[in-house]
């Protein structure tokens, strides 16, 4: 899995690389390839979409086309609903994220602060609010293989501060007591 704009270093291993000219994804061709050695090809993958076999050309013919060469092209994540919209800055809110290409997914921030995530689906992920320190609006960013989801209001999560304790804890009813 990569990013459909193309750049992942992709290793391929097999057997009997020796003279390999080309690495093609799909039937677009690899560039800074690497022979490592007679079962290993370093290639940096080029731009694409979907899921494309990968094939390795040498003096001796094309690898035959087979289920463990398959590449899949990644967009960068894309939110459309947090299910809270806001929380204590104590953290602990559940939100369950929607979207679309969260697999591959490498981290969930809120405001910059990492949170460990759970991917129920390339459409959702569950998270619980983290702690920060600023009551404010922060930004929800998923990233996966493919980088950070763009910035959009559907992100946005609304940290409250939080009261703890009064002292006193009761007073006069007429008030004007601190």
């Amino acid at each position: 899995v990569g990013p459909a704009a193309g750049g992942a270093t992709v290793t391929v291993e097999g057997a009997d690389f020796t003279g390999a000219t080309e690495v093609k994804f799909g039937t677009a061709k690899a560039t800074e390839v690497t022979v490592n050695g007679p079962g290993s090809i370093t290639a940096t993958a080029p731009a694409g979409s979907g899921t494309v076999d990968v094939t390795v050309i040498t003096p001796a013919g094309t690898s035959p086309i087979v289920p463990t060469d398959r590449y899949t092209y990644q967009l960068p994540p894309s939110i459309t609903k947090l299910s809270a919209k806001g929380g204590p800055v104590t953290g602990g809110t559940p939100v369950t994220i929607t979207g679309s290409s969260f697999t591959g997914t490498r981290k969930v921030t809120f405001g910059g602060v990492e949170t460990p995530f759970t991917v129920n689906s390339a459409s959702s992920i569950t998270v619980n609010a983290p702690v920060v320190s600023v009551a404010g609006t922060d930004d929800v960013v998923v990233t996966n293989t493919a980088g950070p989801s763009a910035l959009s209001s559907k992100d946005h999560f609304k940290y409250v501060p939080v009261v703890e304790s009064l002292t006193p804890a009761s007073g006069l009813a007429a008030g004007g007591e601190t």
